[in-house]
């Protein structure tokens, strides 16, 4: 499956396709727009799917197609998907060799394209490229806040590297890499049919992890996006109910807790076992050191689930400790410790 490596005197050789999603997205859509129209390499194919918005954004779009005279298209669902499921259908209809995924809200770098399309035409071996992010909020202004999300900081120097297989896992890091800073290679895209795409799994995720089991995701770190967090996107949904659960004091939150961490990972576990799903450990082009990691980690999101459940948790605890090379290097002491309270408190 892995591709020789692209001579380096060849510019611009692969087909770039661009694939967003739309829904109500009226209120950041121009800024996006824009943003994907003044990047300093054009895509050769930008595909557009709305998801039966009720605003204005099909209006806008077809505004925006027409003023600048572009060859974009722009889908009409019959029926809304919800944003997983589009994307999902999106990607399996773009034509380039190399395809980035858009989100409505976000502002991307001007060149974006350039720099993620170029770095991978000069690497057939990169079947997933993760560009950095900067946080904005609504009004466009640096977000502050603690979240989960990995930046690119202040600092950043282009360099690419290969990611280990547990960097790459989300499971470990939560939205530690988002969908609309990756670019992906067609190859991996005709790998979709075989994963059970589920309404609850996004494609981001479903991208990063079965290039980390194949052996082909890479980071670059340099801002490819100025990623906009406000209280209607997913991100801020989530970070509000985990963040209510943990500063809650009361015995009913420490249960709400839980029941929280118990979903979180039953969701993952799920995940993971329809990744795994899609591969097999005789498949040719494999890294097969990759997919017994995978196996493992199934393992001990079954092990972790054992440990939340209201029978026999102490005992359960001394089950994951197998697993303790993940807790030292991935979720942290913390981490260890709040599943260690977790099995001895009622």
């Amino acid at each position: 499956m892995r591709r020789q490596n692209v001579n380096n005197a060849n510019k611009n050789t692969d087909k770039v396709s661009v694939v967003m999603c739309v829904y109500n997205g009226e209120e950041y859509l121009f800024e996006m727009l824009s943003s994907l129209l003044t990047q300093t390499r054009a895509p050769d194919e930008v595909l557009i799917f709305d998801d039966r918005s009720t605003d204005s954004s099909v209006q806008l779009i077809e505004s925006f197609i027409k003023a600048n005279c572009l060859d974009w298209e722009l889908h009409i669902n019959e029926s809304n998907k919800g944003w997983r499921f589009n994307f999902y259908d999106a990607v399996q209809r773009a034509s380039g060799d190399i395809i980035f995924f858009a989100d409505q809200d976000d502002i991307w770098c001007e060149n974006k394209i350039e720099v993620m399309s170029g770095i991978m035409e000069r690497n057939g071996g990169i079947f997933c490229l993760c560009g950095g992010l900067h946080l904005i909020d609504a009004q466009n202004n640096a977000y502050t806040r603690k979240n989960s999300i990995k930046t690119c900081g202040d600092k950043y120097d282009y360099r690419v590297r290969r990611l280990s297989f547990y960097e790459d896992l989300q499971v470990f890091h939560w939205n530690s890499r988002l969908g609309c800073a990756m670019a992906i290679r067609r190859e991996l895209s005709a790998r979709l049919p075989k994963f059970e795409r589920h309404k609850e799994f996004a494609h981001d995720m479903w991208a990063v992890n079965t290039a980390a089991v194949l052996g082909g995701c890479f980071a670059v770190n340099f801002p490819a996006v100025k990623y906009r967090i406000h209280d209607k996107n997913a991100t801020a949904a989530y970070c509000t109910e985990l963040r209510n659960a943990n500063t809650a004091k009361t015995r009913y939150a420490f249960r709400e807790r839980i029941r929280i961490k118990r979903e979180a990972l039953s969701h993952n576990l799920k995940y993971l076992t329809l990744l795994a799903e899609s591969f097999s450990d005789n498949e040719t082009g494999i890294d097969k050191r990759n997919y017994k990691k995978l196996m493992r980690v199934v393992r001990f999101y079954k092990k972790r689930i054992s440990l939340l459940q209201n029978r026999r948790r102490f005992f359960a605890f001394f089950g994951t400790l197998r697993y303790l090379d993940y807790y030292v290097r991935y979720l942290g002491i913390r981490q260890l410790a709040a599943d260690f309270v977790y099995a001895v408190r009622e």
